[in-house]
């Protein structure tokens, strides 16, 4: 089955086919549809935004589309500087998003500012399933815990950026893509397990 995925993200495409290839499910990213245009996240909640983002791309495409997006606190920034939705954004409206380097950059200023005992991130990432053709929504939000690293890594993850120096809570403090690969898929396993657990479902009611 096709599903459009609703994301220009490599670093996220490459996550959910991941996640999603044992269902038999070929996400198609929108690159392939040529699909150059970017929605915009207007709400508060990654889940709202992602239900967003799913349906004005279902116009464009006119088949299921899967969609994600994510919000983030943190234990050591003061509420005004918490960013929310706008993990990306740097806490601002831009005219243009921000380059990956200009995030790294951006958030290791903010720790090295805000220091704190132990530094620890923790993410809600919301995914939903829309089926133009049945009305079927499907909606669910995960989480995720991380910390900061003991160094930030040369080794980069285009799209994630952020995982040069954050790492998986309890594996060890090593930036994300230098954790051996066996433990980043048991935690990618373990945080999206709600999801794993229902898209099966999802996916009945698009085939039907």
């Amino acid at each position: 089955m096709k599903i459009c995925f609703a994301s220009h993200n490599p670093g996220k495409l490459k996550r959910y086919v991941a996640l999603t290839e044992e269902f038999g499910v070929e996400l198609v990213p929108l690159s392939e549809l040529g699909i150059t245009e970017k929605v915009p996240e207007p709400f508060e909640t990654s889940q709202e935004n992602a239900m967003h983002k799913a349906k004005e791309y279902a116009k464009m495409v006119n088949m299921p589309v899967l969609a994600c997006d994510e919000e983030m606190r943190t234990n050591f920034l003061p509420e005004k500087l918490q960013p929310g939705v706008l993990v990306r954004r740097l806490g601002q409206d831009l005219d243009r998003d921000p380059t990956d380097q200009e995030v790294i950059d951006h958030w290791l200023q903010l720790i090295k500012d805000n220091p704190h005992e132990n530094q620890e991130f923790y993410w809600d990432f919301s995914v939903v399933l829309y089926d133009p053709a049945s009305g079927f929504e499907g909606a669910i939000t995960v989480t995720q815990e991380s910390e900061i690293a003991d160094y930030v890594s040369k080794n980069y993850n285009p799209g994630y950026p952020m995982s040069t120096f954050m790492s998986p809570k309890g594996t060890g403090r090593k930036p994300y893509l230098d954790t051996p690969q066996e433990v980043r898929t048991r935690v990618e396993r373990a945080n999206y397990q709600p999801f794993l657990e229902i898209f099966p479902e999802w996916l009945k009611q698009i085939h039907g």
